[in-house]
């Protein structure tokens, strides 16, 4: 299995690939055009083959400061480091950007991803429920 990892434009992006992939691990879809309002954001795929099984998505929010959005790996590829791999690129990516502090954001349900966040350095800044009432977490790092 040789994954291909790489930084897209949004103009380049596949949507509907995109869009069934999210789906498939989230049970929904986001409106990834919400990306062209933001000065600055990143797009990472993971490829298998030319088929799209994991991505990482984010944007800066401050100047300093970058927001990893959405990110997931299709399930029959999770365990093979590919989740650990966009994330480490994604890092390296906007520290070489000027970008001092990522966060995100994570629920309780996704316990695989709070792991694997806290194992590549970010702590629990707060606690809080969403408008919908569900716990979540706000994630910070230091680059």
């Amino acid at each position: 299995m040789a994954i291909a990892l790489e930084i897209i434009k949004l103009s380049d992006l596949d949507v509907s690939a995109f869009e069934q992939l999210h789906q498939e691990i989230f049970g929904y879809c986001v409106d990834i055009s919400r990306l062209s309002d933001h000065k600055s954001y990143l797009i990472q795929t993971a490829c298998d083959q030319n088929e799209m099984i994991g991505f990482k998505v984010g944007m800066e929010t401050k100047d300093d400061t970058f927001f990893s959005w959405t990110g997931g790996v299709k399930p029959q590829f999770r365990r093979s480091g590919i989740g650990s791999a966009l994330m480490h690129a994604q890092h390296l990516e906007i520290s070489k950007l000027g970008y001092r502090l990522i966060e995100t954001k994570c629920k309780p349900v996704w316990p695989e991803m709070m792991s694997l966040n806290l194992k590549c350095g970010f702590k629990i800044v707060q606690e809080y429920k969403s408008k919908k009432g569900e716990t979540k977490y706000l994630l910070r790092k230091k680059l």
